[in-house]
């Protein structure tokens, strides 16, 4: 499944209130992850805006930006009120969206070795092992 790629007004549409659903550290891990997600903020005002499948809206934002690089990026869902989100909708959407880094960046990693590995440690929202 896709995400959708969105405007500055479809996410603040989507919900003024924020919560943080990911937290990733290390985005350096792989060098070609850091590049792509820096480029793709830079371009976007510093904000990366999407669509999951299920519908919901995220915001990926640098959580530290400085000269020894990115030292973090957050991923939250956008919503109208305090109420939680279905983790199911989340976790789908995060894997789409994992896939669609994936897919961007290209290099050693691909779509399939990706779903493999999720489906081998039954990540959340991972395909099912065939």
């Amino acid at each position: 499944m896709d995400i959708e790629l969105i405007s500055l007004e479809e996410a603040e549409a989507a919900g003024k209130f924020e919560e943080l659903v990911l937290l990733e550290q290390s985005p350096g891990f792989y060098p070609e992850f850091e590049v792509f997600i820096r480029k793709e903020m830079d371009v976007r005002a510093g904000q990366l805006l999407f669509r999951g499948p299920s519908g919901l809206a995220y915001s990926v934002s640098p959580v530290k930006d400085n000269s020894r690089g990115l030292q973090g990026i957050g991923i939250n869902v956008r919503k109208n009120s305090d109420s939680p989100v279905d983790p199911t909708k989340i976790d789908l959407d995060l894997w789409s969206f994992i896939e669609w880094l994936v897919d961007q960046v290209g290099g050693e990693w691909s779509k399939e070795a990706l779903r493999k590995t999720g489906a081998i440690y039954k990540a959340p929202g991972a395909p099912e092992r065939d």
